[in-house]
This record gives structure tokens, sequence and C-alpha cells, in this order.
């Protein structure tokens, strides 16, 4: 018969050394899973995301009258913009007091109206930063309003 007394032992050191491996093996096999899906998932966010526009500081716009131009208004598809310059220069004077009723005072006593992003406007008066245009397209064709060099742009 055999000597079994040293083998005793050893089925069950094997035993347990497999199992401590199988755990890492399936933990591995887990973290590699987990990590793949979030490396699978962000490469479809970067793929999916629009193409970055040039990050070149732009130029300033420079009007003169008689340009053509377009307003420019990224984020905003359409914004009031006043009518008359006493409107323009209350507004743009509470603003920047932060004063609610020399606003409020501008919107409730001129007339206002709706100018959308990239819309194309003829700059009729050069005053300073305040921009007299002419809408050419859309329901206020025709029109006269008053705005800030910053929200003007080159026609594309």
């Amino acid at each position: 018969m055999r000597d079994l007394s040293n083998h005793d032992t050893m089925p069950i050191a094997s035993a347990t050394r497999i199992t401590q491996t199988a755990r890492f093996t399936a933990a591995g096999a887990l973290a590699a899973v987990v990590i793949g899906w979030w490396l699978l998932l962000g490469s479809a966010v970067i793929w999916l995301m629009p193409e970055p526009v040039a990050s070149a500081t732009p130029k300033p716009f420079a009007a003169v009258r008689g340009q053509t131009a377009r307003i420019h208004q990224p984020g905003i598809p359409s914004w009031p913009i006043p009518v008359e310059r006493v409107a323009f220069d209350e507004a743009r004077l509470g603003f920047q007091e932060s004063d609610e009723a020399a606003i409020m005072h501008a919107f409730a006593a001129y007339e206002w109206i709706e100018a959308t992003h990239d819309q194309p406007v003829w700059i009729v008066t050069v005053d300073g930063d305040a921009i007299q245009i002419e809408l050419l397209e859309g329901l206020y064709a025709g029109d006269r309003a008053w705005l800030k060099t910053r929200n003007l742009a080159p026609l594309h």
C-alpha cells in the first residue's frame, strides 16, 4: 500500500491554489471587460462629437458703413434688438450697472425686433461701438435696429 500521509495535504493545497488563481483570473477578466467597455464608450463619444473649430483668435470685425455682414450671436438662436438708439443706450447702461428698472423701461417703452444668429444685415451707421443695421432677410427684413460691434461678423 502507498503511504498517503504526505499526499493528504497536497490535493487541498492544489485546490486552494487553483481556487485563488481562478479568483484572480475572474477578477482580471471582469476588470478587463469593464475597462474595455469604458474605452469603447469613450471612443464612441469622441467619434460622435463635432469637429473642433479653429483655435486661432478671430480677427475683430471692422464695421464700415454700407458693408454687408451677419449677426453673430452663437448659442442664442433668436433675441431682441432695439429699433431706436435711445433704447440701445438705455438697455446697455442698465446691463452695465445691473439696473433692472432701466432694462425693463428700455424693453417696455421702445420697440424691439427679433434677430437671429447668422442673419444677413446691411450696416447703415457706425457710431463707436454702436452699429445701426438693416435686416436683409426674415420677418423684419428692411427694418433697422442697433447692435454692438461684437455682435456682427463678416458674411461667409
